[in-house]
């Protein structure tokens, strides 16, 4: 899928493995490059980006589980329960 920015960038989206067995994602790379985060920010996508997905048939349970992939959370930052 491509998504035509309003400021001229492109964003391609690419699953050429994507079945109804291939659902899940085994591997992500951004223009080339591993990304393990679980999410793209704002700024990626603006700036225009390929994403492509790896998909598999089994979910990859190791992929986007450290908390450097995980997106911000306010509630991380709280330091005792109120």
């Amino acid at each position: 899928m491509k998504l035509h920015l309003e400021n001229g960038n492109t964003v391609t989206l690419d699953a050429p493995e994507n079945s109804a067995d291939n659902r899940y994602i085994g591997s992500m790379y951004v223009n080339g490059h591993v990304y393990d985060r679980n999410y793209l920010t704002h700024d990626d996508l603006m700036k225009g980006a390929y994403v492509n997905y790896r998909m598999i048939s089994e979910p990859n349970t190791e992929r986007g589980a450290t908390p450097s992939s995980f997106p911000y959370s306010f509630s991380t930052e709280l330091t005792s329960p109120r």
